[in-house]
């Protein structure tokens, strides 16, 4: 991992493990120090390494806030360098999706206009959703 300010100390990940929380991983140079996929791809594992595969998520920084290594488009090269670093399918399933979805089940309001389900106790609109990952009504 990047030994950088905006980086996360080793004392904040075992924290962020602890309670249950998510780190997400940037999509830019700066915070990667470099401009690949691989560099994605390694900085996931660095992470996952560390807390475990369920505390990593996409930080992907689509917003133009920053100018990122890939857009949208590439999420299918980041699968392959997921692999390519060693995730199994399950643990790329839950870097790509599943621990975003997991953390709005959690966290968001509930909203019964919509009558989302996504999960048996838990209903989110699929605007919520959409608005908060990108990802929408496609999990």
């Amino acid at each position: 991992m990047c030994d950088i300010d905006r980086n996360l100390p080793e004392t904040a990940l075992q924290k962020i493990r602890a309670n249950g929380g998510l780190v997400t991983i940037g999509f830019w140079g700066r915070v990667l120090c470099g401009d690949s996929v691989a560099d994605v791809a390694a900085s996931m594992r660095y992470v996952a390494d560390k807390i475990g595969t369920e505390h990593v998520a996409l930080g992907s920084d689509f917003d133009g806030g920053v100018k990122t290594v890939f857009d949208a488009t590439g999420l299918p090269l980041l699968t392959d360098a997921l692999f390519d670093a060693g995730f199994s399918d399950l643990e790329i399933r839950q870097i790509m999706a599943k621990t975003t979805r997991n953390c709005c089940w959690q966290v968001c309001p509930h909203d019964n206009n919509y009558a989302w389900p996504l999960h048996a106790n838990s209903i989110v609109t699929a605007r919520t959703l959409n608005a908060l990952t990108g990802i929408g009504a496609r999990l």
